[in-house]
């Protein structure tokens, strides 16, 4: 279909010329092509506002890509925190680990006392109930604290003091002014001698 603009013309020329059937039939036509122009119109408005929806929808979905990131972003630093407090939390678990395995390695050095030792056959009799970790199996934290927790038991209730049998100690009275301070004497018969000898020298 011609352009309206060019039908408008036409429509001039053939009315000036007197020819009313041509200036009918160009009326029609131009009453068609500006209904087709209408439709372009009207299309293009349809269209110009499913754009301006699409653009929309595509503002609205950076939008929420961008808030997306700013809480992503947030999101890597909270874990990064977490990190670093649970590496800190890791760090001081194992120094109290190794606090309590290294204060066993000390008290354990009383299964080591040599065989001369008054208390050695109590200590091999009470050993088998403590656990003791090697190079390919070591001590475990929580062992270390039921082994000191043990012998804790053991030395509270005095099962590994050894009662003394020797002979106590004598201090017959000696010869001396009052309020002086008694000599001490290993045994009975040093205490006799010396109150022998010094009854000799008076």
């Amino acid at each position: 279909m011609a352009n309206l603009t060019q039908i408008l013309d036409r429509i001039r020329s053939e009315a000036s010329a007197g020819n009313n059937d041509a200036v009918q039939s160009l009326i029609a036509e131009a009453i068609g092509a500006s209904q087709e122009q209408a439709d372009e119109v009207t299309n293009l408005r349809a269209e110009s506002k499913r754009r301006r929806e699409k653009n929309d929808q595509l503002a609205a979905k950076i939008t929420d890509l961008e808030d997306a990131a700013t809480t992503l972003e947030k999101d890597k630093a909270e874990i990064a925190r977490l990190k670093k407090v649970e590496q800190e939390l890791n760090s001081l678990k194992q120094q109290e680990s190794d606090k309590v395995v290294n204060a066993w390695i000390e008290k354990s050095k009383v299964f080591e006392i040599d065989k001369t030792d008054k208390r050695y056959e109590k200590i091999q009799a009470i050993k088998p109930k403590f656990k003791f970790g090697d190079d390919s199996a070591p001590l475990t934290a929580a062992e270390a604290a039921a082994n000191l927790e043990k012998l804790e038991l053991l030395e509270t209730s005095g099962a590994l003091i050894i009662p003394d049998t020797s002979t106590p100690n004598t201090q017959p009275p000696a010869p001396g002014k009052p309020g002086e301070a008694q000599p001490q004497y290993q045994s009975s018969g040093a205490a006799i001698a010396a109150q022998l000898y010094g009854n000799k020298k008076t």
